[in-house]
């Protein structure tokens, strides 16, 4: 397996195990974005979270031996556009 296939293998796994609530007030999370409970605890939270606690080459992707890319500089052409509001309750 290569290493791509076991990062997708592994996020899918993890992405797998946490299921969104429909609405934040109906449904308390285990899990969160923050220091306490956040990506880096996430397989220890729960043994139905294990899986995002496995492997060592997950997200952020562990680019190795990368040849830098010669590329153009950042050109940015922002034009005005309308602005429409609809206020659709």
């Amino acid at each position: 397996m290569t290493i791509l296939n076991a990062v997708r293998a592994a996020t899918l796994a993890c992405a797998m195990t946490i299921v969104p609530a429909a609405h934040a007030d109906e449904q308390h999370h285990e899990w969160d974005y923050g220091k306490e409970h956040g990506p880096h605890h996430w397989g220890k939270l729960k043994v139905d979270f294990a899986a995002c606690g496995l492997g060592k080459v997950q997200s952020p992707i562990d680019i190795r031996n990368a040849d830098p890319a010669k590329l153009d500089s950042i050109r940015f052409d922002y034009q005005p556009s309308p602005l429409r509001i609809i206020d659709n309750d």
